[in-house]
């Protein structure tokens, strides 16, 4: 017998709706950094810093969502670890949205921005933005059957990793020096320890 939802039953929602949502905010905040005011360097730099931070927090989300499950069982960690694709890809979309700030800044108010950057700087960064592109493409089953599951979670976990080491890099050093940056480094440390508190588990366990 037919139902209102048709003889397949109610569909589910797609979960993409959170990335929709996460990046519809996230645009939100960048025009309103941009625009909202003049267009000076102080509007860049607020950009900068901002997305930093969104991106910092997304990916500390995404990358701890499945540890933080194992320890704290609840419907909100569920949740995280069944939205993660969706919080992985707006955290690319956020990074994305950083990269667009650096780009602005150097080409709108170049000094002292891009006589401080330096090949370490370049290399790494440009490293970490190829992970986060092919981590965001590939955050789908079709990826994940295209490339088999074995290569597919090398993939995510050498760019994770790789992306958590960029962070730290970044924030641990300016944290000892500036409160201002203590929360994100601190987010990403214990992101880092639940992981392995996780992963210790899973040896015991085994």
């Amino acid at each position: 017998m037919r139902t209102g939802q048709g003889i397949t039953g109610p569909r589910r929602a797609s979960p993409w709706w959170v990335a929709a949502l996460l990046c519809g905010a996230l645009l939100v905040m960048t025009v309103a950094l941009l625009f909202v005011g003049p267009f000076d360097e102080a509007a860049v730099r607020r950009l900068v810093r901002a997305t930093a931070r969104t991106s910092v927090l997304l990916f500390c989300t995404a990358f701890s969502a499945s540890s933080l499950a194992k320890f704290h069982g609840s419907t909100a960690t569920a949740w995280l670890v069944r939205h993660r694709r969706q919080i992985g890809v707006s955290f690319a979309f956020s990074h994305g949205l950083h990269l667009v700030a650096l780009v602005l800044l150097g080409r709108f108010f170049p000094d002292p921005f891009i006589p401080e950057l330096n090949l370490v700087t370049i290399v790494g960064g440009g490293t970490g933005y190829l992970f986060v592109i092919a981590m965001a493409v590939t955050s789908n089953d079709a990826a994940v059957q295209a490339l088999g599951v074995l290569r597919w979670r090398i993939l995510h976990l050498t760019g994770s990793w790789f992306l958590w080491v960029i962070f730290v890099q970044s924030y641990l050093p300016r944290a000892l020096l500036d409160p201002w940056y203590v929360p994100p480094a601190a987010l990403l440390l214990a992101a880092a320890g639940l992981r392995g508190a996780a992963a210790r588990r899973r040896r015991r366990a085994a």
